[in-house]
């Protein structure tokens, strides 16, 4: 899914000694939230730790739980707050020195140049907690605790309200910028000032409504947004719409149903039945290998099985052609005794 770039790291800081807000989703209503954009996002319920490739979106490889980019600083971030762990391995050690040059902007920093087995190192150093751990505690600090700061100031309250926050979080980002979180709420301010509501539930807008309004806004910029390359892709998205409308018409608050589960839509627009399973933050499943390839094309996983079936059929063909002639010299020798 494309994503436009992530907000600032300072702002990370100031956001992370927030104070949480009455309104904050219980870990019930987190879990459901974050699996709910797990499905939009992989099509599982459970996060993608070890995933890793290079989607060819001039972000360089995308990798781990929310699509951390080597091209927009995120990645090298997560691992950096991995090495200031105790138990940290050094499965990055090699590629520091690149990852500090693309995060300082002194070369392309969508290229992947430097970066083989970049992936590979993803992969293995998923198989420490503590690397878990760190992509938990980053994508918190960078999409969770912002969109949940967000919605204590509009003033929500509900469970779909806040989520859909956060799940436009991570598919649009956050910043002053584009078609950004913040860009989706100024433009439902507006939308609402211009229907001579109060522009937030928190200035005594009805939370129905306000969040109705999002709706609208954030389906007409998934199909319209400002960055033309993306229009395909998140116009093909609005399932992500959907499935909150159906929560809003439902079960607004997932009152009573945590434990349950709620009835929400998967990326087909099927229904898809999600519980509460606090679990899913410590809950690693390896995935397959990653896929070293560099966007469509052949892998070079693939080209070395494609070189070493050449080789095989090569040596094959050798040996065939020794056994021949030395049967070809033995039938001439067989000839001359006769």
């Amino acid at each position: 899914m494309a994503r436009i770039p992530r907000i600032w790291l300072a702002c990370v800081v100031q956001v992370l000694s927030a104070s949480i807000a009455e309104g904050a989703l219980n870990d019930c209503q987190k879990s459901i939230v974050q699996q709910l954009t797990n499905i939009f996002e992989s099509s599982k319920l459970t996060f993608p730790f070890d995933s890793c490739n290079n989607i060819n979106d001039g972000r360089g490889y995308t990798a781990g739980i929310v699509g951390f980019t080597t091209g927009t600083h995120d990645a090298y971030a997560v691992i950096k707050v991995y090495q200031a762990k105790g138990s940290h391995g050094d499965e990055f050690g090699p590629y520091l020195g690149r990852l500090k040059e693309l995060d300082e902007g002194n070369s392309n920093a969508g290229s992947t140049s430097g970066l083989d087995g970049f992936c590979d190192a993803w992969y293995k150093a998923c198989s420490n907690p503590a690397f878990l751990e760190a992509q938990l505690d980053y994508a918190d600090g960078m999409y969770y605790s912002p969109s949940q700061k967000l919605a204590d100031e509009l003033g929500l309250n509900s469970a779909t309200g806040r989520g859909q926050l956060y799940d436009a979080a991570i598919q649009h980002g956050i910043g002053p910028y584009g078609d950004s979180v913040n860009q989706l709420i100024t433009r439902t301010r507006q939308s609402m000032r211009s229907s001579s509501l109060p522009e937030t539930p928190a200035q005594g807008a009805s939370e129905p409504d306000w969040v109705s309004k999002f709706f609208e806004v954030r389906t007409n910029t998934l199909c319209n947004p400002s960055d033309g390359s993306t229009k395909k892709a998140w116009c093909q998205s609005v399932s992500r719409v959907k499935s909150y409308q159906k929560l809003a018409s439902s079960n607004f608050n997932f009152t009573g149903d945590e434990e349950g589960g709620v009835t929400a839509l998967d990326n087909s627009g099927k229904d898809l039945k999600i519980k509460c399973d606090t679990s899913i933050w410590g809950n690693y499943v390896p995935g397959p290998l990653p896929d070293l390839s560099d966007g469509p094309g052949v892998s070079g996983r693939t080209i070395g099985i494609i070189v070493g079936v050449i080789v095989g059929i090569l040596l094959l063909g050798v040996l065939a052609l020794m056994i021949w002639r030395k049967k070809r010299r033995s039938g001439y020798r067989s000839y001359y005794i006769r």
